[in-house]
């Protein structure tokens, strides 16, 4: 975006910090893979989702989980039909800002713009109303 990069300067980074992916199964089984690159080591969660809301884990190799191809996610994605995906990610711009974006099903759901030990944030409140705030 011109405005941005007019006051934040050009991009210098962006990274994945998490995404998930939502499948439900032809048994009506709700699952969700979730792949964190947070830590050093990125490593990969397949959930079942219980009716309960609490989530059970399925096993994965050790191998599967700390270095999961894509070819592993496209087939554990092939198990349903997705029903949901949500990311979030970190820009980091030339001039020192940084935002930070969730995205649900492809629109952006919240965001966090951090300058120095300063932030603004907007997210859905419980009545999905946007709530903004400042942080120092």
């Amino acid at each position: 975006n011109a405005s941005l990069a007019m006051k934040f300067g050009g991009i210098k980074e962006q990274s994945d910090l998490w995404a998930s992916t939502e499948i439900q199964t032809a048994s009506g089984v709700r699952r969700r893979l979730f792949a964190d690159f947070r830590q050093e080591q990125p490593f990969l969660r397949y959930l079942e989702i219980q009716k309960d809301g609490s989530q059970k884990n399925l096993e994965l190799t050790p191998e599967q989980t700390t270095e999961p191809s894509e070819s592993l996610i496209a087939s554990l994605e092939s198990d349903g039909q997705i029903i949901g995906r949500a990311r979030e990610r970190l820009i980091t711009y030339e001039y020192g800002q940084r935002i930070q974006v969730r995205e649900v099903d492809g629109k952006v759901y919240s965001f966090k713009v951090i300058q120095g030990p300063k932030a603004f944030s907007c997210a859905p409140d419980a009545a999905k109303n946007l709530s903004c705030s400042c942080e120092e």
